[in-house]
């Protein structure tokens, strides 16, 4: 998220959307998210985790700059998936997997069929959601939703209050904050 966030300050020239409120509530969705990260010293993880991290911090910038300049939903949507396919085809041609063990069954192909659903339906509200605000507005929210709805989901679906540790409490209240404060920042 901050290498989207410094990438369209420098190539979308966003830094005029940036305001005080919005900085100090960005300061306290990256502490937050870092109160509440596990911390590693395995460098094989930290190399996976870096290289995801400029992958999708480009990709939001020019995820943006098409949604800027008004490429149509429909069209990014066909060219990102059929971009996929490609990517998932040369993959599969490159490696020398196994047979398959077996097909699916009806359950497993309508599991996979609503979990692609939901990652398409994710993908398209993100575009909308980069067309109608900045990278340093929508990053620190999705930042502030990834860490906040998986935790409501555990605390109320699987009961999980007990194993809630104090530095998760404050946290998810310092990226809440923060989030409200972007939110704020931007409607000033």
């Amino acid at each position: 998220d901050i290498i989207a966030i410094v990438l369209g300050q420098v190539f979308l020239s966003e830094g005029e959307f940036l305001n005080w409120l919005m900085t100090l509530g960005l300061v306290l969705v990256l502490l937050g998210a870092s109160v509440s990260g596990s911390y590693t010293t395995n460098l094989t993880l930290l190399k996976w985790v870096g290289i995801y991290s400029v992958i999708w911090g480009v990709a939001v910038v020019v995820f943006r700059h098409l949604a800027i300049e008004d490429m149509p939903i429909g069209q990014f949507m066909t060219g990102w998936y059929l971009g996929s396919l490609l990517g998932a085809y040369l993959l599969i041609k490159s490696r020398r997997f196994g047979s398959p063990r077996g097909f699916l069954g009806t359950r497993e192909t309508l599991v996979i069929l609503m979990l692609a659903i939901l990652v398409w339906a994710s993908m398209l509200l993100n575009y909308i959601a980069l067309q109608n605000a900045p990278i340093v507005v929508v990053q620190p929210l999705f930042q502030v939703s990834e860490m906040v709805l998986p935790f409501l989901v555990g605390l109320f679906v699987f009961k999980e209050a007990k194993g809630l540790s104090r530095a998760g409490k404050y946290a998810l209240t310092i990226s809440l904050a923060g989030g409200l404060l972007i939110i704020l920042g931007y409607q000033l």
